[in-house]
């Protein structure tokens, strides 16, 4: 019995049954079968790891799952073997820790020295809890098996949110762009930025392997990408678009006419079909458009605010504040939440510092990601789809977001976090082979 608790747990393949006997052989001393208690810990954490992210629809929720299995991970550590599972996450992950380390710390120093250092504190203790769950990931979900396992039910669940928002286009007054679906979210915004990560993912598995191109996945792809198109969000269409063209750029660039070909018949059949949507299209490119002359007034008034405090910037939250002194005199808008550009807004809010960390996070995780796609495919090897998911999620969010501050959502960032730390998670881990070989000789 204690086999196959510890089998459930590490969730890998199902061993051959073994006689009675020889399963006392292997351990004179066992006189019955005995559970093991510490064994029945991971794939409780596991579950509540992955169920954080999996239940982002409901941030109160998602932060609940989070606590406990931060919880669940501190009696865990605390039990023998629990400081050399956490020496070996910092071996194997110092090139992703150590800018993490950075980033988090010039936040900190960004919140001493904010104009306004009580909102700024709510926001890093956020910012703080959130990142905390690339160390459960670390050491929770780790191989190939229990990595997909994670990213089918990411997918599963932006099915689900996909199909909430078109319910919400068909049988309710939401949809014009005065007011645009949310999906389960309250913000269109949020929700078009989970849709992408969506779109990411299948793009990713749907180009690098031919054995994972299944009528499901190109159905589920379609699904999400209608939705998409439903939240007239303009940036994450531009994002996908550019997605689409670094794939077949990279897999298959012979087909690149074709490809050219589909877009223009896409255009052609927005415009005849769904104006609404051609309309928000066409207004991507229009310099008169009131939307984008906004953001460029945005960006003016980010780089002032740059100026003035360039190495630790206004502080977290508070470009909402500071916008009104700031304002260039033409701008539309007179109040903000944000400056609609994840560089820009960070650089204003937190300074050049974060900006710097930020930038080298997300470098190594697309150098990470791109090493190890290139790597398994001069092995044939089936890990090259999630490495290059990595990559493309990086490439794709740093494109997205010169036109839209996307890495301040919560929801969005928990998903982008999982992503990102795909590479790690897929290093070879010594103490997940002890237990793996544990439970075959149990």
């Amino acid at each position: 019995m204690a086999a196959w608790h510890r089998v459930a747990n590490l969730g890998w393949r199902r061993p051959q049954s073994l006689p009675l006997q020889q399963t006392y052989r292997v351990n004179p001393n066992l006189s019955a079968p005995q559970s093991n208690p510490e064994s029945t810990r991971l794939p409780v954490l596991s579950w509540l790891t992955a169920a954080h992210v999996w239940s982002i629809f409901g941030l109160a929720l998602s932060s609940g799952l989070l606590g406990f299995a931060w919880l669940g991970s501190v009696a865990a550590i605390g039990r023998q073997g629990g400081l050399a599972r956490l020496q070996e996450v910092w071996r194997s992950s110092k090139a992703l820790l150590i800018p993490v380390a950075v980033y988090l710390t010039a936040y900190g120093v960004s919140v001493a020295t904010s104009v306004h250092p009580r909102d700024s504190l709510r926001e890093f203790a956020s910012t703080v809890f959130t990142m905390s769950a690339l160390i459960l990931l670390l050491l929770w979900v780790r191989g190939e098996r229990r990595t997909r396992w994670m990213l089918q039910g990411v997918l599963m669940t932006i099915g689900l949110f996909s199909i909430w928002g078109i319910v919400q286009y068909v049988f309710t007054d939401q949809g014009p762009v005065s007011n645009r679906i949310p999906g389960p979210f309250s913000h269109y915004m949020t929700f078009s930025g989970v849709l992408l990560v969506g779109v990411v993912i299948l793009l990713a598995r749907l180009g690098v392997e031919s054995r994972l191109r299944t009528l499901p996945n190109w159905l589920l792809l379609g699904l999400i990408t209608l939705a998409m198109v439903l939240t007239l969000t303009r940036h994450v269409w531009v994002a996908t678009v550019a997605a689409v063209t670094l794939v077949v750029w990279m897999m298959a660039r012979r087909w690149t006419p074709v490809y050219l070909a589909a877009l223009l018949v896409s255009c052609l059949a927005l415009a005849a079909c769904a104006p609404e949507q051609w309309d928000r299209a066409r207004s991507i490119v229009d310099l008169d458009n009131a939307s984008n002359y906004d953001r460029l007034c945005m960006t003016w008034s980010g780089a002032q605010m740059i100026k003035d405090r360039p190495f630790f910037g206004m502080g977290p939250g508070s470009v909402t504040t500071m916008y009104p002194l700031y304002r260039h005199p033409t701008a539309p808008r007179v109040e903000i939440r944000h400056l609609h550009n994840t560089f820009v807004n960070m650089a204003a809010e937190r300074g050049l510092i974060e900006l710097g960390a930020f930038i080298w996070l997300l470098f190594v995780v697309g150098r990470e990601g791109l090493r190890g796609y290139h790597a398994q495919r001069e092995r044939s090897s089936g890990t090259a789809d999630l490495y290059f998911t990595a990559f493309l999620l990086v490439v794709v969010f740093s494109f997205a977001g010169m036109f839209e501050a996307n890495w301040r959502d919560t929801e969005v960032n928990r998903l982008m976090l999982f992503v990102m730390v795909i590479p790690w998670l897929l290093k070879p881990s010594t103490m997940q082979a002890q237990e793996t070989g544990q439970a075959r000789t149990g």
